[in-house]
């Protein structure tokens, strides 16, 4: 394993599989977004391996070679002469740093297994709970956690917070035991292991973690449309998810608390009958077949470079005609005219050393070259302040140069600053924003609380005025009652008093 291989295979056919996933599943709905997903991470499962074991489809996408410099030239020498044993290669770091961590990412999941182990240890087993039967699962109650979670998939495990065993017929207890029970009968766990271990490699991958990101939420989502199937009560279940948002959950475990999206969820419950149908269509199943096909293909494609275009034909440049020497001036000095009027034959003269070139008169070498011995001491000297004013100029030149490159270091020196100072108002206001973003999320969920609180009070205001309208209605009815019970009271009376004067009669005439 390279480098260059991790970046090929897990950094850019990852990030454009991940890419390609996300965006199909923006046009996907219901749990048809959820197959997708999940049929992309086992695409990134089998990406390694097919990379390894297909046949290479050479795609020239990459520069050519750039030409050797005389530095690398004189570094390849001097590696072909390295003696034996000696290292030249520089450590392939990238690989190192991504075994390392991968390695630490690794242990930090087995013992978040052996962590839930000793909480399935620990918990007080359940058979069941609020009159729903739990069989074939291990339910249970525990201190160890504060929301539901589910882990395990032979034998699934599902605890309880302790705090609810008090109220063990609530309707909280009774949603949450339903929503991890559809975790269990969905094999939910096995997937998010899956999901944890592609995280695991490819935890610098940022496309892939916003992919595995999205498929949480999408299984969170799918959990509670097949929970609300189940219970047909909205409002009593979204009341529960709000209670449970932002409880913490580990991370090796499915629970119904721990998801960010909480307000996407609540939104989704209480519009849970306006979802598509829990069943998918031939026609999408086998759309769900793309992702295994693509990376077939993505898996054998490997970037190399381009051929090198082929050499154009070389041009035999003429060869430079011989220097001139300067015309003679139109007025001659005066030792020119007596160099003239002298006779033919003149005494030689021993010619001067050549001097050795500087840097400065690097440049001219070609006027050096020509002949001295031909030319008069005017010329000669003419020559020489020629060549004193261009060794001035270039001197000039070199030195406007070597300011102007200060002036720009300067520049890119104040530029550098301005942009730091740019990143650090941005950041500022990034953080002025995230702080907001707490804020409003804050204000709207205990404005949810509040609104949830009122209708509360609200149904209990309204039995209140129920329960008095039938006592008052009861009270008129007793009342009725009453005046028919005195009303025959007082006809009794009255027979009583007929007969109690007949009786009286009676005796009068008996008497």
């Amino acid at each position: 394993m390279t480098s260059q291989w991790l970046l090929s295979v897990l950094g850019v056919k990852a990030a454009l599989l991940a890419l390609a996933g996300l965006w199909v599943a923006r046009r996907l709905n219901g749990d048809a977004r959820l197959v997708w997903l999940r049929a992309c991470v086992l695409a990134l499962v089998l990406l390694p391996t097919l990379s390894l074991i297909l046949p290479v489809l050479p795609v020239p996408l990459l520069p050519t070679d750039p030409p050797e410099t005389p530095i690398a030239l004189q570094a390849a020498q001097l590696a072909d002469t390295a003696p034996a044993g000696s290292v030249t290669d520089p450590l392939d770091w990238p690989v190192w740093v991504y075994g390392g961590v991968f390695g630490l990412l690794l242990l930090r999941l087995a013992g978040q297994l052996l962590v839930l182990r000793g909480w399935a240890r620990r918990a007080d087993r359940a058979d069941s709970v609020g009159g729903s039967s739990v069989d074939g699962t291990v339910v249970g109650w525990s201190r160890d956690v504060s929301a539901p979670v589910s882990f395990g998939w032979l034998r699934p495990v599902i605890l309880l917070p302790w705090p609810w065993r008090k109220d063990a017929g609530h309707p909280r207890v009774r949603h949450a035991l339903a929503h991890e029970m559809t975790h269990v009968q969905r094999s939910d766990w096995p997937w998010l292991m899956l999901q944890r271990t592609v995280r695991i490699a490819l935890w610098w991958n940022p496309a892939v973690l916003w992919l595995l990101r999205r498929l949480e939420e999408e299984t969170e989502l799918a959990c509670d449309r097949q929970t609300l199937h189940v219970l047909r009560s909205p409002v009593a279940y979204a009341r529960t998810l709000l209670e449970l948002a932002g409880q913490p959950a580990p991370a090796a475990v499915v629970a119904m608390a721990g998801a960010r999206e909480w307000r996407r969820r609540i939104e989704n419950t209480m519009n849970y009958h306006l979802e598509d149908s829990m069943k998918l269509t031939q026609s999408k199943i086998i759309g769900l077949l793309a992702p295994l096909a693509l990376v077939v293909p993505l898996a054998a494609c490997q970037l190399t470079r381009a051929a090198e275009p082929p050499p154009e034909p070389s041009v035999v440049a003429p060869a430079p005609a011989a220097v001139q020497a300067p015309a003679a001036p139109a007025v001659a000095p005066p030792a020119a005219a007596a160099a003239v009027t002298a006779p033919a034959v003149a005494p030689t003269t021993p010619t001067a050393p050549t001097p050795v070139a500087s840097e400065d008169e690097h440049y001219f070498a070609p006027e050096l070259a020509h002949s001295e011995d031909k030319l008069t001491k005017e010329e000669l000297e003419y020559r020489r302040q020629m060549r004193e004013e261009r060794k001035q100029a270039a001197r000039l030149a070199r030195e406007e140069a070597r300011e102007a490159r200060s002036q720009a270091r300067a520049a890119r020196d104040e530029a550098r600053v301005l942009r730091e100072l740019k990143e650090k108002e941005l950041r500022a206001a990034e953080r002025s924003m995230h702080q907001a973003e707490r804020l409003r999320i804050k204000a709207e969920k205990q404005a949810r609380l509040a609104a949830l609180e009122l209708d509360q009070e609200a149904e209990r205001q309204q039995k209140l005025v129920d329960r008095q309208a039938a006592l008052a209605e009861a009270n008129q009815e007793m009342q009725r009652e009453m005046l028919l019970l005195q009303a025959e009271l007082e006809e009794v009376r009255q027979e009583l008093d007929i007969a109690r004067r007949q009786l009286e009669k009676v005796r009068v005439e008996e008497k």
